[in-house]
C-alpha cells in the first residue's frame, strides 16, 4: 500500500468530486437527476480519464471495478435500494475514479471490491440513519449526498491508514 499523488489521480478525484457535488445538490432539491446531467457527467469524466492517462495506467482496476460495480448496482437497483441516478453515479465513479484514488493497493481486484463495497456500504448506512431521523421522507431519501460523503470518507480513510 503506497500513497500516489499523481496528476491523473488528483484530476480524477477533483472531477468525480465536483460532479458528485452537483448531482447531490440536484438530488436534494428535486430527488431526481435528469439524464442530460448524467450524460454530461459521463462525457466529462470519460474524456478526463482518457486525457490524463488514468484509464490506461489503471486499465485493470477500471475493468474490475466496472464489473464489480455493475453487479452490485444491478442487484441494488432491482431490489429498490438504489434509484437510476444513484446507479448511474456509481458507474460514473467507476469510470473516473475506481477503487481508492490516492493509495495504490497491490491487487486491483481487492482495490476495486474495497472501493465499490466501501462506497455502497457507507452510503446505504448513512441514508438509513438519516431516514430514521428525518421528519419527512415521503419523497424518499436522497442518496447522492451520502454517495459523495462515502466517496470522500473512503479516500480520506485510505490516506490516513497508509504507511
Amino acid at each position: 500500500m503506497a500513497i500516489e499523488f499523481t496528476l491523473s489521480h488528483v484530476v480524477s478525484f477533483a472531477i468525480v468530486t465536483t460532479i458528485l457535488i452537483v448531482f447531490s445538490v440536484i438530488d436534494v432539491e428535486t430527488r431526481k437527476v435528469p439524464n442530460k446531467y448524467m450524460i454530461a457527467g459521463m462525457i466529462i469524466t470519460g474524456v478526463t480519464t482518457v486525457l490524463t492517462g488514468h484509464l490506461f495506467s489503471e486499465i485493470m482496476l477500471h475493468l474490475i471495478a466496472f464489473i464489480v460495480t455493475g453487479i452490485f448496482v444491478v442487484i441494488l437497483f432491482r431490489i429498490g435500494a438504489l434509484g437510476g441516478a444513484d446507479a448511474k453515479s456509481m458507474i460514473l465513479i467507476t469510470l473516473g475514479s475506481p477503487g481508492i484514488e490516492f493509495v495504490s493497493l497491490a491487487d486491483p481486484i481487492y482495490e476495486a471490491i474495497l472501493g465499490t463495497i466501501g462506497i455502497l456500504l457507507i452510503m446505504l448506512v448513512g441514508a438509513i440513519a438519516y431516514s430514521k431521523k428525518a421528519d419527512d421522507i415521503s419523497k424518499g431519501t436522497p442518496l447522492l449526498p451520502f454517495m459523495l460523503i462515502a466517496y470522500l470518507l473512503l479516500q480520506a480513510i485510505s490516506i490516513l491508514l497508509s504507511p
